[in-house]
This record gives C-alpha cells, structure tokens and sequence, in this order.
C-alpha cells in the first residue's frame, strides 16, 4: 500500500483531523449566525422603510396614486383562493403579512365564510407559493411578510374583470380609470 493510506493512520491522526473538521464547523456556523444577524436587520429596515414611505407618501403626492396601507381588488368573488391571493400579492407594491392579505380579500368582497379557517387556507396558499418561488419571504419581528417576486402590477391586464383601488385608513384613492 503507499504511504498516507488508511492503514497507516493512527488514531491521534484521526482526531486531530476530526478536532479540526469541528473547529471548521464550529467557525461555518458562527459566520452564518452573523450573517442571519445582519439579514434580519436589513429586513427590519426595509419593513421599517416600507413603513415610513408609505405614511409619508400622502403629504407630497398630488393625490393621484397612494401606497397601500388598504387594497381592494373588485372582481377576484369568484375567484378561488390562491388566485385570489396572487392577484392582491401582484398589486401590492409593499411586503403583505398573511392578515393584511385576508383583510385585502375581505375587503375586496372575497367570501372568506367559504373556509373553515380562513387565516390558516391563506397561510398554506402563501407557503405553497413560496416553494414555488412566486414570492419572496422576508420574517422580521417574529411576523412572515409576502411580496410578489415578479413586477407589481400598476395597471389592470383587464379593466372589466379587476378594478384595484389603494386606500389609507381615511382616504380613498381609486388607481383604475373608468371607460
């Protein structure tokens, strides 16, 4: 056999490699707990921002588009449930927690009474959708938000079937135009 084979190794040789695959381990994961640290942190930031643009936006708009802090899309009733949660995740130009997409669809005439449980149907909708790589999760806070991965929808493809409205808890701002 030549020399370096597995027959002449001792056993100290075997735990020093051992003892230095582990310190190899032990420093891959202390890197990777930094940089889950810093992840975190940048998307606290972007939520955080989010946040701040979409509360400022009314005070330097000319009224014609606002962020939505509310979401109405007419038209998505008779929908079933993950279209109907692609089509509010495609308009929706910020990160959406699974409750603000259920009060999207409530608010859009979904009828919710249709599930059992309708926050749990959403849930397994949103995690169906993040295995398929149609939207990105970002959890910060404890809380999972969604955003479409593809480019937000400003314009409907078909005015007749969908009429997406944005609104502010006081304000009401219509984004499709009427024929």
């Amino acid at each position: 056999m030549a020399e370096g084979s597995y027959d002449r190794k001792t056993g100290r040789y075997w735990r020093e490699v051992r003892e230095k695959a582990l310190a190899e381990l032990a420093e891959l994961r202390a890197e990777r707990d930094i940089k889950e640290s810093e992840l975190e942190m940048l998307n606290l930031e972007i939520v955080n921002l989010e946040q701040a643009v979409s509360s400022l936006h009314p005070l330097g708009s000319d009224g014609t588009q606002i962020m939505a802090v509310g979401l109405r899309i007419k038209g998505i009733a008779d929908m079933g449930l993950a279209d109907a949660c692609r089509a509010i995740l495609q308009h929706a130009p910020t990160y959406r927690t699974a409750r603000e997409i259920r009060d999207s669809l409530r608010d859009s005439g979904y009828r919710l009474e249709q599930h059992s449980n309708p926050l749990a149907s959403i849930h397994g909708v949103l995690k169906r959708f993040v295995e398929a790589k149609e939207v990105e999760l970002l959890e910060t806070e404890g809380k999972s938000r969604y955003r479409w991965k593809g480019n937000v929808i400003t314009v409907t493809p078909e005015p007749a079937k969908l009429k997406i409205e944005t609104f502010a808890p006081t304000v009401r701002v219509k984004k499709a135009k009427k024929n």
